[in-house]
């Protein structure tokens, strides 16, 4: 990350502000340490918070964290939008949850100001981190996102505009995986170039493929390599769904642009 002035325990930026409290527990967990010395976050014991304690709280208020303003980052400069993101509501931060019950679930919350991230226990009994999806996160970001952008969006009725919303959050996740320098170079390898063959489908266009795995069975949640169409969903109204026919839409121009 580069440098943030206003770094502190949390981890709190100028922009966010992780509070890691569940309340399936009723537990609030101890930050994450900011050591201005070492410039490293670091857990109640004075270790490293890196991929060596990832089954920790720590690795993941730090996670989270990572992701969102690398991504904020992204779409604040001259890449994205070059300019400000506000939120829809007054403040500065946007208070992220990383533990915050349990559930397969995870949300972006206009009201309280927060994306709440959930956990759950798949068939075999492993814990599922939503947080830990670096597209589950992505994704609701993109809710915030675009809420800041244009917020009477989720004012709307139309199931459409819901879609657009479910749209832009899968986006989000894509293109962000793609600014990954060892997902490219991995993509470069398993593909050869040619991203229209099943790695680069499985690779680039599957959101969410631990959570989908868990809850559905399949191998992703939604994927952008699909030929839906909209009259197949003349009389659907549920936005995911009505969402991947853009997605797979952008995803075609994303492949012929490659």
């Amino acid at each position: 990350m580069p440098w943030e002035p206003r770094i502190g325990d949390g981890p709190t930026s100028a922009r966010f502000a992780i509070v890691d409290y569940d309340s399936t527990t009723n537990t609030l967990e101890e930050p994450a340490k900011w050591s201005v010395g070492e410039k490293v976050f670091l857990d109640p014991k004075g270790c490293k918070v890196d991929k060596v304690l990832k089954e920790t709280a720590h690795f993941r208020q730090v996670s989270t964290w990572a992701i969102l303003q690398s991504t904020l980052d992204f779409f604040e400069s001259p890449s994205g939008l070059g300019r400000r993101i506000s939120w829809a509501f007054e403040g500065n931060r946007l208070l992220v949850t990383p533990n915050a019950g349990y559930g397969a679930n995870a949300y972006y919350d206009r009201e309280s100001k927060s994306l709440q991230f959930y956990y759950f226990d798949d068939d075999s009994g492993q814990r599922i981190h939503t947080c830990l999806s670096s597209d589950i996160v992505n994704h609701e970001f993109g809710h915030a996102l675009l809420d800041g952008i244009r917020p009477y969006l989720l004012e709307a009725v139309s199931p459409q505009t819901g879609a657009f919303h479910e749209f832009l959050g899968d986006l989000t996740a894509i293109l962000m995986t793609l600014r990954n320098n060892s997902f490219r170079k991995e993509l470069a390898v398993r593909t050869k170039g040619h991203l229209k063959t099943k790695s680069g489908d499985e690779l680039i266009a599957s959101v969410a493929t631990e959570f989908g795995n868990a809850v559905s069975g399949q191998p992703y949640l939604r994927s952008a390599a699909n030929d839906h169409l909209l009259g197949k969903y003349k009389d659907e109204v549920e936005p995911h769904v009505l969402s991947e026919v853009m997605t797979g839409a952008m995803f075609d121009i994303f492949v012929a642009l490659a």
